[in-house]
C-alpha cells in the first residue's frame, strides 16, 4: 500500500495532473451531430432563411405570454424575438422565466415547439444556495471526524 509520505505526494501530484489534463482533453472534442446537436440563436441570427423547416434548440427569456414571445440573445448580434406555436405547458410559463426551446423555425420568427424546459430565475438562485450549504455541512462533518497528519500525508480519525 502507500505508505510513505514521498509515495503519497507522487501519487497525489500525479492523480491532480491527470485531472488538469483529462478537464483540457475534454474542451478540445467537437461537437458530435449525431448527438443532436441542433442549430441555436448563433447559427439562425446570421442567415434566417438557410434554416427555415429544420429542427432548432435555442434559449431565452419570456416576453409575454399571449402569445408565448422569447428573446433570444445570440452572441455579437443584436436580439431576436421568437413567437412560439404549440406549447404544451403554456400555463406555466411566466414573462421573466428562462425557456429552452427545441422545435421547428418557420418563417417570420416563428417556433412550432416540439418541446420545452422552462426554470424560473430564483431556482438557479436556490440551487446554488442549496449546493454550497451542503458542501459547507459536508466540509464541517468531515473536520469534526477527521485529521491530517501531517507526517504522513494523510488523513486519521478524530477524538470523537
Amino acid at each position: 500500500m502507500i505508505e510513505t509520505r514521498s509515495t503519497r505526494l507522487l501519487v497525489l501530484i500525479f492523480l491532480a495532473g491527470t485531472l488538469c489534463f483529462l478537464l483540457l482533453w475534454a474542451g478540445t472534442l467537437g461537437t458530435d451531430p449525431d448527438r443532436n446537436a441542433f442549430p441555436d440563436e448563433d447559427d439562425f441570427a446570421v442567415d434566417y432563411d438557410a434554416y427555415i423547416g429544420e429542427q432548432i434548440k435555442t434559449s431565452g427569456t419570456v416576453v409575454s405570454t399571449d402569445p408565448i414571445v422569447v428573446e433570444v440573445i445570440p452572441d455579437g448580434s443584436i436580439p431576436i424575438t421568437l413567437t412560439l406555436q404549440s406549447v404544451d405547458n403554456a400555463d406555466s410559463i411566466s414573462p421573466g422565466a428562462e425557456i429552452t426551446i427545441y422545435g421547428i423555425l418557420e418563417p417570420n420568427n416563428i417556433v412550432s415547439v416540439t418541446d420545452t424546459t422552462v426554470r424560473q430565475p430564483w431556482e438557479s438562485y436556490y440551487m446554488y444556495l442549496v449546493s454550497f450549504l451542503a458542501g459547507l455541512w459536508t466540509l464541517g462533518r468531515f473536520l469534526r471526524h477527521w485529521t491530517v497528519d501531517r507526517q504522513t500525508l494523510s488523513f486519521t480519525p478524530g477524538d470523537n
